[in-house]
């Protein structure tokens, strides 16, 4: 059975890369409540935040995914303002 190999295949290294990089932050966290709190923490903490592959990933995901979005909103948006103020000419 052939083993296909998509997009998030090639995620898994980045993946491997910031899991191994917080390991030792979470196993000293002691419990589950503050292992959350040092991964909701994490871009304040780790001074390697914005380094790590996986991040760099979804930042681009979203600059390209939700980017469009908003600038067609705010383009309507400012349309909409403009076409409502009487004094514009």
């Amino acid at each position: 059975m052939a083993h296909a190999v998509g997009p998030e295949e090639d995620l898994l290294p980045s993946i491997r890369q910031l899991i191994t990089s917080v390991s030792p932050s979470l196993q000293a966290a002691g419990t589950l409540a503050a292992a959350e709190d040092v991964l909701f923490h994490l871009e304040e903490t780790d001074e390697n935040f914005h380094r790590y592959e996986f991040v760099k990933y979804v930042k681009n995901k979203i600059e390209e995914v939700l980017g469009p979005l908003i600038e067609e909103k705010l383009e309507n948006r400012d349309f909409n303002e403009h076409s409502k103020d009487p004094e514009m000419p």
